[in-house]
């Protein structure tokens, strides 16, 4: 069950990007948090198993090609504890899945990235985020 952050009375849906390209991971990081979602980070699969028990993500954004331990091998650890064996992941690599894996993510996005896509993904799967209200001057 996600953790919940609250924003003026709001539920914020989290999102964990898993992702060694620094970059693109703060890039993502600033485009999300701008359209209200609060996002987490790790770099690598050894960490990706206690990030998701940290920040219990409504959404994972998952890189197939991250060091110590495949995209993969983190969703079929992930599938295997039953505390995330509904959670939403979304695949991002340069190549399709391979047809011969038994799909268990809900969407996949082929790198390079469009950010009009994973924003698409994201909203498709777990709704639109909670903007903060902004100030006017």
């Amino acid at each position: 069950r996600p953790h919940r952050a609250w924003r003026g009375g709001q539920a914020v849906k989290t999102i964990l990007l898993v992702d060694d390209e620094p970059d693109l991971t703060s890039t993502l990081k600033a485009v999300l948090e701008d359209r209200g979602y609060r996002v987490e980070t790790c770099s690598t699969g050894r960490e990706a198993l206690a990030c998701l028990r940290d920040s219990r993500p409504d959404l994972l954004l998952l890189d197939v090609m991250i060091p110590l331990g495949s995209g993969y091998d983190v969703l079929d650890r992930m599938r295997a504890a039953e505390e995330f064996a509904t959670t939403p992941v979304v695949l991002m690599n340069n190549v399709h899945p391979p047809g011969d894996r038994p799909v268990r993510w809900q969407g996949f996005i082929k790198k390079p990235l469009s950010l009009g896509a994973v924003l698409e993904a994201v909203e498709a799967i777990i709704g639109p985020g909670e903007p903060a209200e902004r100030s006017a001057h």
